[in-house]
């Protein structure tokens, strides 16, 4: 069976609003045919419980990693308080990547790639791109599923020429 390893910065449970939802079914529908590990980033005790849960509604994924995020507080205090939601007003360097892309989770996503040993590693959101290390032999596949991201991405790209 081949191997899928999803990351997302998201907790996929419970599946009850917008990319909830679509990664939730997406794991699902690929358990039917592949073998499916995940590493996923909680912010809160409330997310962390929600991930836990998972691991008992979906118990065929494994590895299921669990990165808590302990600066999560602090780091969207100081992000709210020095940009707006425009990815333009961080130069280059948008706020999604500083906010998701901790040490921790790339740790994480190195340990799993190399004990679970994916053909591919299916990252969601283009931020999560960095979590994964370049000297993975799986391929890398970036699902860019936020329209928002892309519309003000291509904003900032015509602002700039």
């Amino acid at each position: 069976m081949k191997k899928i390893l999803v990351v997302s910065t998201i907790t996929p449970f419970p599946p009850d609003r917008g990319h909830r939802i679509r990664i939730y079914y997406l794991l699902n529908q690929l358990l039917t045919e592949f073998r499916v590990g995940l590493v996923t980033m909680v912010f809160s005790p409330e997310e962390y419980a929600n991930a836990r849960m998972l691991k008992d509604v979906l118990p065929e994924i494994d590895p299921m990693v669990i990165v808590r995020s302990a600066a999560h507080r602090s780091m969207v205090t100081r992000l709210r308080a020095s940009c707006g939601s425009r990815l333009s007003e961080l130069a280059g360097f948008s706020r999604e990547k500083r906010y998701h892309s901790p040490l921790e989770l790339r740790r994480a996503v190195r340990g799993a790639a190399e004990a679970f040993g994916p053909e591919l590693i299916q990252v969601h959101y283009w931020f999560a791109r960095e979590a994964v290390p370049d000297s993975q032999s799986a391929q890398i596949w970036t699902d860019s599923i936020d329209i928002h991201w892309r519309r003000e991405w291509a904003l900032v790209r015509a602002a700039r020429t």
